[in-house]
Protein backbone atom coordinates (compact mmCIF):
# COMPACT_ATOMS: atom_id res chain seq x y z
CA UNK A 1 0.00 0.00 0.00
CA UNK A 2 1.70 3.80 -0.87
CA UNK A 3 2.33 5.55 2.15
CA UNK A 4 3.09 9.55 1.97
CA UNK A 5 6.35 10.67 2.24
CA UNK A 6 7.25 14.17 3.23
CA UNK A 7 9.89 16.12 1.83
CA UNK A 8 11.53 19.38 3.23
CA UNK A 9 13.24 21.61 0.05
CA UNK A 10 16.23 22.66 1.28
CA UNK A 11 18.31 25.77 0.88
CA UNK A 12 20.56 24.67 -1.55
CA UNK A 13 17.76 23.50 -3.62
CA UNK A 14 17.42 19.40 -2.91
CA UNK A 15 14.68 17.96 -1.58
CA UNK A 16 14.99 16.40 1.81
CA UNK A 17 13.08 13.17 3.32
CA UNK A 18 12.11 14.12 6.82
CA UNK A 19 9.88 11.20 7.10
CA UNK A 20 8.71 8.18 4.83
CA UNK A 21 6.92 5.33 6.47
CA UNK A 22 3.78 3.39 5.73
CA UNK A 23 2.42 4.88 9.15
CA UNK A 24 0.89 7.65 7.06
CA UNK A 25 -1.23 5.93 4.48
CA UNK A 26 -1.71 7.68 1.15
CA UNK A 27 -5.02 6.60 1.32
CA UNK A 28 -5.66 7.91 4.90
CA UNK A 29 -4.95 11.65 3.67
CA UNK A 30 -5.60 12.15 -0.11
CA UNK A 31 -8.67 9.80 -0.59
CA UNK A 32 -10.24 11.13 2.99
CA UNK A 33 -9.72 14.29 1.84
CA UNK A 34 -11.21 14.15 -1.56
CA UNK A 35 -14.38 12.52 0.27
CA UNK A 36 -14.97 15.14 2.81
CA UNK A 37 -14.44 17.73 0.28
CA UNK A 38 -16.81 16.15 -2.21
CA UNK A 39 -19.35 15.27 0.04
CA UNK A 40 -19.38 18.67 1.05
CA UNK A 41 -19.47 20.61 -2.40
CA UNK A 42 -20.04 18.12 -5.27
CA UNK A 43 -23.60 16.66 -6.21
CA UNK A 44 -23.72 12.77 -5.76
CA UNK A 45 -22.23 10.83 -8.28
CA UNK A 46 -23.33 7.48 -9.80
CA UNK A 47 -21.50 4.94 -11.96
CA UNK A 48 -21.90 4.95 -15.45
CA UNK A 49 -21.77 0.99 -14.97
CA UNK A 50 -24.11 0.16 -12.97
CA UNK A 51 -26.17 3.32 -12.14
CA UNK A 52 -25.24 3.18 -8.36
CA UNK A 53 -24.08 5.96 -6.16
CA UNK A 54 -20.21 5.70 -5.71
CA UNK A 55 -17.91 8.39 -4.80
CA UNK A 56 -15.91 9.81 -7.70
CA UNK A 57 -12.67 8.62 -6.19
CA UNK A 58 -13.62 5.15 -6.97
CA UNK A 59 -14.89 5.57 -10.27
CA UNK A 60 -12.20 5.12 -12.41
CA UNK A 61 -11.88 5.55 -16.07
CA UNK A 62 -9.10 6.48 -18.07
CA UNK A 63 -8.69 10.06 -18.30
CA UNK A 64 -9.58 10.52 -14.70
CA UNK A 65 -12.57 12.56 -15.31
CA UNK A 66 -14.86 12.03 -12.10
CA UNK A 67 -11.37 12.54 -10.21
CA UNK A 68 -10.82 16.11 -11.77
CA UNK A 69 -14.41 17.20 -10.75
CA UNK A 70 -12.94 16.71 -7.19
CA UNK A 71 -9.26 18.21 -8.03
CA UNK A 72 -11.27 20.92 -10.11
CA UNK A 73 -12.91 22.36 -6.52
CA UNK A 74 -9.57 24.09 -5.46
CA UNK A 75 -10.15 26.87 -7.99
CA UNK A 76 -14.11 26.43 -6.57
CA UNK A 77 -15.08 29.79 -4.92
CA UNK A 78 -16.79 27.73 -2.05
CA UNK A 79 -13.67 26.48 -0.46
CA UNK A 80 -12.17 28.04 2.12
CA UNK A 81 -8.18 28.74 2.23
CA UNK A 82 -7.57 25.91 4.44
CA UNK A 83 -9.59 23.67 2.22
CA UNK A 84 -7.30 24.74 -1.27
CA UNK A 85 -4.01 24.46 0.98
CA UNK A 86 -4.62 20.73 2.17
CA UNK A 87 -6.14 19.92 -1.45
CA UNK A 88 -3.75 21.17 -3.19
CA UNK A 89 -0.44 20.10 -0.82
CA UNK A 90 -0.98 16.53 -2.48
CA UNK A 91 -1.10 18.15 -5.96
CA UNK A 92 2.08 16.04 -7.54
CA UNK A 93 4.01 19.05 -8.54
CA UNK A 94 2.93 21.34 -5.52
CA UNK A 95 5.56 22.60 -3.37
CA UNK A 96 4.87 24.87 -0.47
CA UNK A 97 7.85 27.76 0.28
CA UNK A 98 7.32 29.44 3.83
CA UNK A 99 4.13 29.44 5.04
CA UNK A 100 5.31 27.02 7.68
CA UNK A 101 2.48 28.08 9.89
CA UNK A 102 -0.24 28.58 7.64
CA UNK A 103 0.20 25.21 6.19
CA UNK A 104 0.08 23.42 9.80
CA UNK A 105 -2.93 25.23 10.72
CA UNK A 106 -4.41 24.19 7.57
CA UNK A 107 -3.91 20.38 8.03
CA UNK A 108 -4.57 21.13 12.02
CA UNK A 109 -7.84 22.11 11.30
CA UNK A 110 -9.15 20.12 8.31
CA UNK A 111 -10.16 17.25 10.25
CA UNK A 112 -12.42 19.26 12.95
CA UNK A 113 -13.97 21.47 9.79
CA UNK A 114 -14.74 17.92 7.88
CA UNK A 115 -15.70 15.81 11.11
CA UNK A 116 -13.58 13.17 9.33
CA UNK A 117 -9.94 11.92 10.80
CA UNK A 118 -7.51 11.76 8.09
CA UNK A 119 -3.87 11.78 8.73
CA UNK A 120 -3.70 15.56 8.48
CA UNK A 121 -2.89 15.98 11.82
CA UNK A 122 -0.08 13.63 11.55
CA UNK A 123 1.72 15.54 8.99
CA UNK A 124 1.53 18.57 11.08
CA UNK A 125 2.86 17.55 13.53
CA UNK A 126 5.75 16.42 11.72
CA UNK A 127 6.47 19.40 9.56
CA UNK A 128 5.51 21.50 12.97
CA UNK A 129 8.61 19.28 14.65
CA UNK A 130 10.90 20.21 11.62
CA UNK A 131 12.97 23.14 12.98
CA UNK A 132 15.61 22.50 10.40
CA UNK A 133 16.73 26.05 9.46
CA UNK A 134 18.14 25.16 6.05
CA UNK A 135 14.53 23.92 5.38
CA UNK A 136 12.58 26.47 2.97
CA UNK A 137 9.26 24.74 2.49
CA UNK A 138 7.71 21.32 2.08
CA UNK A 139 6.46 18.86 -0.27
CA UNK A 140 4.82 15.41 -0.39
CA UNK A 141 4.16 12.57 -2.57
CA UNK A 142 3.09 9.08 -2.98
CA UNK A 143 5.62 6.30 -2.42
CA UNK A 144 5.03 3.99 -4.89
CA UNK A 145 4.54 6.58 -7.58
CA UNK A 146 7.59 7.47 -10.12
CA UNK A 147 8.69 10.52 -8.66
CA UNK A 148 9.04 13.17 -11.04
CA UNK A 149 11.83 14.85 -8.21
CA UNK A 150 13.77 11.78 -7.13
CA UNK A 151 17.16 11.19 -8.41
CA UNK A 152 17.68 10.71 -12.59
CA UNK A 153 19.97 8.43 -13.96
CA UNK A 154 22.25 9.90 -16.75
CA UNK A 155 23.92 7.73 -18.68
CA UNK A 156 26.10 10.18 -20.30
CA UNK A 157 27.50 10.68 -17.55
CA UNK A 158 27.35 7.21 -15.25
CA UNK A 159 26.10 9.52 -12.62
CA UNK A 160 22.76 10.31 -10.76
CA UNK A 161 21.69 13.54 -10.83
CA UNK A 162 18.85 15.04 -8.49
CA UNK A 163 16.46 17.80 -9.47
CA UNK A 164 17.16 21.27 -7.99
CA UNK A 165 14.24 23.85 -7.58
CA UNK A 166 16.16 26.89 -7.95
CA UNK A 167 17.23 25.30 -11.12
CA UNK A 168 14.32 23.41 -12.70
CA UNK A 169 10.69 24.63 -13.21
CA UNK A 170 8.84 21.67 -13.11
CA UNK A 171 7.10 21.96 -9.93
CA UNK A 172 4.75 25.09 -8.52
CA UNK A 173 4.41 27.17 -5.87
CA UNK A 174 1.04 26.23 -3.64
CA UNK A 175 0.26 29.43 -1.72
CA UNK A 176 1.36 31.63 -5.53
CA UNK A 177 -1.24 29.24 -7.68
CA UNK A 178 -3.72 29.54 -4.50
CA UNK A 179 -3.39 33.37 -4.25
CA UNK A 180 -4.04 33.75 -8.32
CA UNK A 181 -7.06 31.73 -7.85
CA UNK A 182 -8.17 33.73 -4.86
CA UNK A 183 -7.67 37.04 -7.08
CA UNK A 184 -9.64 35.37 -10.16
CA UNK A 185 -12.77 34.65 -8.13
CA UNK A 186 -12.62 38.38 -6.98
CA UNK A 187 -12.46 39.99 -9.91
CA UNK A 188 -15.40 37.71 -10.63
CA UNK A 189 -18.15 38.59 -8.01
Amino acid sequence: MPSIEIHALHRNGHLVDIHSTKEIGYSSYVTKVELALEEKYLPKHYSKYDGKEVSRCFDYDKDFTNHKEIWDLIQDKRLTRNERIVLGFYFTRSFVFGHKSELIEALKSFDKEHNTVTSCNRIAEIIENNNDEEHIGYRISNSSSDDIFGQKYNEETDEYTYYNFLQQNEHFDLFKYIEDIERNIASLQ
